[in-house]
């Protein structure tokens, strides 16, 4: 049994940051993201997330937590400080083998629960919703 179509998950809307500091995991994930119909893009570290997302806020963030410079619990506070950016969801990707919401490697079936979550938020907060 294969993953549901990008048409079928109806992600044309969706827009996804991936704030990975490794840069073939990064392109991997936005491409992965892409193939479900989402629009995404990527970012190296915590910094650079965060001028993206003040550039063009996404509906969800998949974000490694351990990268050089601004690391992604650094990146998280500072999106959080700011009302605009509350209600992002943002989800935590990492390889520190703690149990957090996502563990390294990402499985396919992990983004398209996902995608579908941030579609179901993004949904809410359209306007006229």
């Amino acid at each position: 049994m294969g993953s549901p179509s990008p048409n079928r998950l109806g992600l044309r809307a969706l827009q996804v940051l991936v704030v990975e500091d490794a840069a073939d995991a990064r392109e991997a994930l936005v491409e992965l993201v892409k193939t479900f119909g989402a629009e995404a893009w990527g970012a190296e570290d915590g910094e650079e997330a965060f001028r993206a997302v003040l550039d063009r806020p996404p509906d969800l963030i998949l974000c490694d937590l351990q990268m050089p410079g601004l690391d992604g619990f650094g990146f998280v506070r500072r999106l959080r400080r700011h009302p605009r950016f509350q209600r992002i969801l943002t989800v935590a990707v990492s390889g520190l083998g703690e149990s957090l919401d996502i563990a390294k490697p990402i499985t396919v079936e992990t983004i398209v629960r996902l995608l579908g979550r941030a579609l179901d938020v993004h949904d809410d907060s359209s306007p006229g919703a």
